[in-house]
């Protein structure tokens, strides 16, 4: 909705998991002012994961909509943004660094979560990526007529759409890029384990850049 609060500036939690005026505190409240998480009864959680999802929060089970929240900003892509104005700032040499990949960039030594994600979560959250940057990347391109920037975001399409070529739940997508399309994909997808597919075009990094995702 047009009326919830949006993040405006600047990397933090809410970037990639939303705005938090209206979701954190119900994430984190486990049942009353004094009750800790591990003595949060079953229905309570249910409750208040449902709740919070309802007030805009994007949790780390829905690859799909934190990979949406990262790629306004790395794609150059923000809605709110003209291609006219993402156009000046690549005239005065801004980066847009169109081989941004979210596994690569999540999974370094900083990483979000303490203990490594299993290849089959980092295949979901790869190809979730992929399809973010594929819509982000088609709908930024639409909107200039600046040659700089829309070659640049149909660079970021073009890229993306052969690492999905790889997901055969992918092809729908890659004939007409949308939002409700690319839900329907992961929806279709699910739990499966797509690492054996595109497991091995995840980039990764060398023991220099020890903030990334690592070979």
């Amino acid at each position: 909705p047009e009326d919830k609060p949006r993040v405006k500036y600047g990397p933090s939690c809410e970037s990639c998991h939303g705005a938090s005026s209206d979701w954190e505190p119900i994430h984190s409240d486990y049942g009353g002012k004094n009750v800790k998480r591990e003595a949060e009864t079953p229905d309570h959680k249910t409750k208040r994961i449902a709740d919070s999802t309802a007030t805009g929060m994007a949790w780390a089970s829905m690859p799909y909509d934190i990979a949406v929240n990262c790629m306004k900003c790395h794609g150059l892509a923000r809605s709110e943004i003209s291609g006219e104005a993402f156009a000046k700032m690549l005239g005065a040499e801004h980066p847009i660094n169109q081989s941004f990949e979210i596994v690569l960039f999540s999974q370094g030594k900083m990483r979000h979560w303490i203990k490594e994600r299993s290849p089959a979560r980092l295949a979901n959250l790869f190809v979730a990526g992929q399809a973010a940057k594929l819509i982000s990347a088609t709908e930024a391109a639409a909107k200039t007529g600046d040659a700089q920037y829309k070659a640049a975001q149909m660079k970021r399409a073009a890229d993306a759409k052969a690492v999905l070529k790889a997901v055969p739940q992918a092809a729908a997508l890659i004939k007409s890029p949308s939002d409700a399309i690319a839900r329907k994909m992961m929806q279709a997808i699910g739990q499966q384990d797509l690492s054996g597919l595109v497991g091995g075009l995840i980039p990764c990094a060398g023991p220099d850049k020890e903030n990334l995702r690592q070979c």
